[in-house]
Formats: structure tokens, C-alpha cells, sequence
């Protein structure tokens, strides 16, 4: 059970990783006009990046990790949880991308982890 939850969490930190890393390598190399060449050949550049790669190779690695945790959870336990995604990434790219959370963003954030909360407290009964 113990390696279900520590798949759970592995899950989690490389999905709000990934997500913040092609974030920051996509903003350093904005995408070109709508000519249909370049983007491609944008695209085919961005997918060479080192950095996506890493990203690539971390969502792999989630997925294998949430296969190891599906066989060892109850789905209505552990999906819930990775709801906690979407404030991590929040707060991720406000720390590391200094991107603004307005107060209606933080107010729904709040939202989200409260109801994970709900939700995994709801399991345990």
C-alpha cells in the first residue's frame, strides 16, 4: 500500500515538473507566425529540445508509476488525489516562472485542494 501512495506522488511531481518545463522551454522559443513550414519545422525543433526530451521521458515514467499504483489502489482513493495537479502547477509556475495568480486564481486553487481533501476524507470512511 505504502508503494501505491509513493507511486501516487511520483505521478503527481513529474506531471507538475513536466508540465512547468515545456512551459519554460516553449516561452524561451516562442512559435512562429502561422506559415504552416515554419511551425512544423518549429514543432520538429522544440521536439529535439533536451529538455522536452526529459519530458517525455518523465511522462513515461508517470505513467508507469500510476500503472504501479492502480495495481495496488482503489481508483476512487487515488484518482481524486491527482486533482492536487492543478494547484501544484499553479503555484509551480508562479514560484518558478514568476507568473501572476490573481486572488479569483488562488480563490479556485483553494477550491480544488479543498475538495481533494472532501474527497479523500470521504475514502477513508
Amino acid at each position: 500500500m505504502l508503494l501505491g501512495w509513493f507511486m501516487v506522488a511520483m505521478t503527481i511531481i513529474l506531471t507538475v515538473f513536466g508540465q512547468i518545463i515545456v512551459k519554460w522551454q516553449i516561452a524561451k522559443a516562442a512559435p512562429p507566425a502561422a506559415k504552416t513550414w515554419e511551425l512544423i519545422t518549429w514543432v520538429f525543433q522544440m521536439a529535439l529540445n533536451p529538455w522536452l526530451i526529459l519530458v517525455f521521458v518523465m511522462v513515461f515514467t508517470a505513467g508507469g508509476a500510476w500503472f504501479v499504483a492502480m495495481s495496488r489502489l482503489p481508483l476512487s482513493h487515488t484518482y481524486p488525489v491527482m486533482g492536487l495537479t492543478f494547484p501544484l502547477v499553479v503555484i509551480g509556475s508562479a514560484l518558478l516562472l514568476g507568473e501572476r495568480v490573481s486572488l479569483t486564481q488562488a480563490a479556485g486553487t483553494a477550491l480544488v485542494v479543498t475538495g481533494v481533501v472532501v474527497l479523500g476524507y470521504a475514502a477513508t470512511r
